[in-house]
């Protein structure tokens, strides 16, 4: 089996933007001659602002799952940790809600443990949508399965 790469495209073109807008921010502080004027909170806010929006942009599209034949790698929000997990710790793949935000609920895929305990959370690949997270856990159920099977 080819490593899979599963990303969530839409959210990383947002998050990218949002960021970019920020980063953007920075370097107009820097740039708009605070050095000169000795505004040192304006040369502080862009040298803040440009590193971490930086940072913020590696870990955005970095974002989402890599399942090869020996387990699955992901690489969650930009504050969270990455996790691995084997096959060998996966019983099976769910889609229930893994998230609120504001009103409405998030779906995703769910890895369940041989005991029956869930073992991570994708987020990344969570959804508004039901079925389009629905449609995103069977992509990873497949690819499981072949993993396993292969």
């Amino acid at each position: 089996m080819a490593r899979v790469v599963v990303r969530p495209y839409g959210q990383i073109v947002l998050l990218l933007l949002i960021i970019g807008f920020f980063g953007a921010i920075g370097v107009t502080y820097l740039a708009g001659g605070a050095f000169a004027e000795r505004d040192w909170f304006t040369v502080i806010l862009g040298v803040v602002f440009v590193p971490a929006s930086l940072f913020g942009m590696w870990r955005t599209v970095r974002l989402g799952a890599t399942l090869d034949v020996e387990g699955i790698h992901i690489r969650g929000q930009i504050d969270s940790r990455d996790e691995y997990l084997p096959w060998s710790a996966v019983a099976s793949i769910e889609c229930a809600v893994i998230d609120y935000r504001l009103v409405a609920a998030i779906h995703g895929p769910v890895l369940i443990g041989p005991d029956g305990t869930p073992a991570a959370v994708i987020p990344a690949l969570g959804s508004y949508s039901r079925r389009r997270a629905e449609r995103r856990t069977e992509q990873l159920r497949a690819i499981r399965a072949a993993a396993v099977d292969g």
